[in-house]
């Protein structure tokens, strides 16, 4: 019911299930109930909950040696970490699950960590250094995905615009081609919109006269991503963001105010304070645009929210250690 966008129905079941183990004193089946409706809250963007239903998973299923629901727990409050902004607490999650992944030969969690902590960092991680310790088994489409994506992460931090487009539309291709997306990987068609956007202004600083079907493709990925989006809650404010931003470029200026300020809403509405800021910044070049008086605020007060979140990621990249 989660994966296909029935939340309220999912947490029906979620509950149910926890109702029944407890009626048949199994606690076993508690304890996976309640990490597993993690999974469920967090598909429906309610983060603190997320985070309030894992964190007994990441005792319980430690002192019983099951290491996939440990990873699991550990991974459901990363992703939330993310999700209310909280970029720093979402690195450190994340480099601490693919280290717990690669010693204990974790190959479901470990890509996924490993793309986590690539969105976290904005990239700016030992990729080419990594890569090679995870075991992408054949068939694991999720990890392939994931893997493809911290590449992307990777590319686009070291202004390698081509390459992000190239790692990023890899990982849609598998997504598409066996109906795979779901909520740790739903943000790959937001990414791949991403990646077009950055290159065809790329193209565009190098060679202005130069014919390409960059624009065309960024705008048609940016409308998928919002289609999608409706059954993916996570992203629902970054997708109605990108698609302002080819609005945007279109010259649609009063189209793309209104996504971006939509998009505004619901960061607000699931306390993404990153979303939020991202969006309010470009609320706000659109409001200048336009000529409304708010804008000067709006971009001021944007930057000044993602400078900090940026900072405490940068600062935590700048003392890492490697894993030996």
């Amino acid at each position: 019911m989660a994966v296909l966008g029935w939340h309220s129905r999912a947490a029906r079941y979620y509950q149910a299930a926890m109702n029944l183990s407890n009626k048949l004193n199994d606690q076993w089946g508690a304890a996976h109930a309640m990490n597993h409706s993690s999974l469920g809250s967090l598909g429906a963007s309610r983060y603190e909950d997320t985070i309030v239903k894992a964190t007994p998973g990441t005792i319980a299923f430690s002192i019983l040696g099951d290491l996939l629901e440990t990873h699991f727990a550990h991974f459901s409050i990363g992703m939330s970490n993310y999700g209310l902004g909280q970029l720093d607490k979402a690195l450190e999650k994340s480099k601490w699950i693919f280290e717990s992944c690669v010693r204990h030969g974790d190959n479901v969690f470990g890509p996924m960590a490993f793309c986590l902590w690539a969105r976290a960092s904005r990239g700016d991680f030992p990729f080419d250094e990594l890569v090679g310790c995870l075991g992408v088994l054949p068939g694991n489409n999720l990890a392939s995905i994931c893997v493809s994506m911290a590449e992307g992460y990777w590319h686009t931090h070291h202004g390698r615009t081509q390459e992000a487009v190239d790692a990023f539309e890899q990982a849609w291709q598998i997504s598409w081609s066996n109906s795979y997306l779901v909520t740790y990987n739903s943000w790959v068609l937001s990414d791949y919109a991403a990646a077009l956007r950055l290159h065809a202004q790329t193209v565009k600083q190098v060679d202005p006269e130069k014919e390409s079907s960059i624009p065309r493709r960024w705008h048609k990925i940016a409308r998928w991503a919002n289609y999608v989006s409706w059954v993916l809650p996570p992203e629902r404010p970054r997708a109605l963001r990108e698609l302002a931003l080819a609005h945007m470029a279109q010259g649609h200026l009063k189209k793309a105010w209104k996504l971006a300020n939509k998009s505004c809403l619901k960061a607000q509405e699931t306390k993404s304070a990153y979303e939020y800021a991202k969006s309010l910044l470009v609320l706000g070049e659109t409001a200048k645009k336009l000529g409304r008086p708010e804008a000067d605020d709006q971009i001021r007060n944007a930057q000044r929210d993602i400078d900090r979140l940026k900072k405490a990621v940068d600062d935590l990249i700048k003392c890492y250690q490697p894993m030996t």
